[in-house]
């Protein structure tokens, strides 16, 4: 889905506008506050994150023959997605913000740790056999985690 965001500051209180498609309930006013005004923005994307990414768990548990024991979005200071001893895995809704083979790149990595709890030779053999230009994917996303 298309988005326009226009932020406008004024006075050092920030407005802001952002256009969605008229069937969704989300808009941004120029009266938000500040936190309102990210507290939308990050609405806005783990709304989208647990559409997009629990299609791709989905498709790649079909395809690598895993499956999660639970799925969750939450908001992470430093990591795009994390699996438990008991595969609960948990994605970081701001994968939104970069591209969908980054997001398919966390979404493999995760559930490899299904079967492999360590990032030992063998985690790194299943993960390139899903996607092996796996090394590339990882250097790419490093670029990104500062929008963590």
């Amino acid at each position: 889905i298309p988005v326009m965001i226009t932020i406008l500051i004024l006075s050092s209180v920030m407005e802001a506008f952002i256009f969605l498609p008229l069937h969704s309930k989300e808009m941004l006013l120029a009266h938000d506050t500040k936190e309102e005004f990210w507290n939308k923005l990050n609405n806005f994307y783990k709304k989208r994150a647990v559409n997009k990414i629990t299609t791709l768990v989905n498709k790649w548990s079909k395809l690598m023959k895993v499956q999660a024991e639970h799925i969750s979005f939450r908001k992470a200071e430093k990591r795009w997605g994390s699996c438990s001893p008991t595969n609960r895995i948990s994605f970081n809704y701001h994968l939104m913000k970069i591209s969908t083979s980054l997001i398919e790149y966390v979404v493999i990595h995760e559930l490899c740790h299904i079967n492999y709890k360590n990032h030992s030779k063998a985690f790194w053999a299943e993960v390139k056999k899903f996607l092996p230009d796996y090394k590339a994917k990882e250097e790419l996303i490093k670029r990104f985690e500062k929008l963590l």
